[in-house]
């Protein structure tokens, strides 16, 4: 089972790690596009988690690229 979960495409970073790892969003960008989440599409890209916001890499691309 945890094979499974390390084979995982998926990459859960926080704000700050996914602004740092793509050149685009930057993190204040990231944060507008969190804030208005149920406008833009990006609602299942986003994972509040405490304080924290989280981004799920993948998802966040393939709603851009409109595959979802």
């Amino acid at each position: 089972m945890k094979e499974n979960l390390n084979q995982s495409k998926s990459q859960m970073l926080t704000l700050k790690q996914f602004a740092e790892k793509n050149p685009w969003p930057n993190e204040c960008t990231l944060r507008n596009l969190y804030y208005k989440r149920k406008t833009n599409g990006l609602e299942k890209a986003f994972i509040k988690v405490g304080r924290r916001i989280i981004v799920d890499e993948e998802v966040f691309f393939v709603i851009l690229k409109g595959k979802k």
